[in-house]
C-alpha cells in the first residue's frame, strides 16, 4: 500500500440502500468514476490506442437500512506497472488497473467509516544479463574444396597420427629433393 486516506459516513433513516450505497460510491471515487487509463504520461486523448480500461468490482446491492445496507467500506486502487525498453533507458508503462471495493452490511444510521488505498505494483521481468563476447573458435577445413564441413576426424587420436606421419614424410621428400 503506498497510500490511505479515510473519511466518516452516515445517513438518515429516510434513506433507501441504494441512495446510501451510491452515496458511499461518490466518496470513494470522488466524483465522476474514470474509465480509462493512459499507459504513458504523455498520451492524449486523441490515442485511444493507448488507453487501457480499468476493471471495477463493484458490491451487489441488497438490504434495506434498519436491518443492513451492503455498501464499499474500502476502496482498493491497483495500479500495475513495469519498466520496459533498452536496460541502459526504461520507461515505465502502466499495465492496467483493477478498483476494488470491499462491502460490509451497515445500518444507514451509524457512522460508518470509508477507506480510499492506492497501491503500486511493479511487474518488471528483467531479461538476462549481459554476456561477454561470442568467443572465436579456429577450424582447420576437411578439405579445400568442402570447406564449410566441421572437422571431426582431428579429434580421433589415429587419425591424429596418420596426418602427423603424413607431414614428416612430406618434409623429409622435401628436404631430399633440396
Amino acid at each position: 500500500m503506498n497510500a490511505l486516506s479515510g473519511c466518516t459516513i452516515s445517513g438518515t433513516a429516510q434513506d433507501s440502500c441504494s441512495t446510501f450505497q451510491a452515496r458511499a460510491y461518490q466518496i470513494l471515487l470522488g466524483g465522476n468514476a474514470p474509465q480509462s487509463l493512459a499507459v504513458y504520461g504523455n498520451i492524449t486523448t486523441a490515442q485511444s490506442v493507448y488507453w487501457t480500461q480499468i476493471i471495477y468490482q463493484n458490491c451487489s446491492s441488497q438490504g434495506t437500512c434498519s436491518s443492513g445496507c451492503l455498501i464499499p467500506v474500502l476502496l482498493d486502487m491497483q495500479i500495475m506497472w513495469a519498466q520496459v525498453g533498452l536496460i541502459s533507458n526504461p520507461q515505465a508503462q502502466l499495465l492496467g488497473a483493477r478498483f476494488l471495493y470491499t462491502c460490509q452490511s451497515v445500518k444507514c444510521q451509524d457512522a460508518t467509516v470509508l477507506q480510499t488505498q492506492v497501491s503500486f505494483t511493479d511487474l518488471t521481468r528483467r531479461g538476462p544479463a549481459p554476456r561477454s563476447g561470442p568467443g572465436i573458435t579456429d577450424r582447420d577445413p576437411v578439405d579445400f574444396f568442402f570447406p564449410f564441413q566441421m572437422n571431426t576426424a582431428v579429434t580421433n587420436a589415429r587419425s591424429l597420427l596418420l596426418y602427423f606421419a603424413v607431414y614428416c614424410w612430406q618434409i623429409i621428400q622435401l628436404l631430399r629433393s633440396v
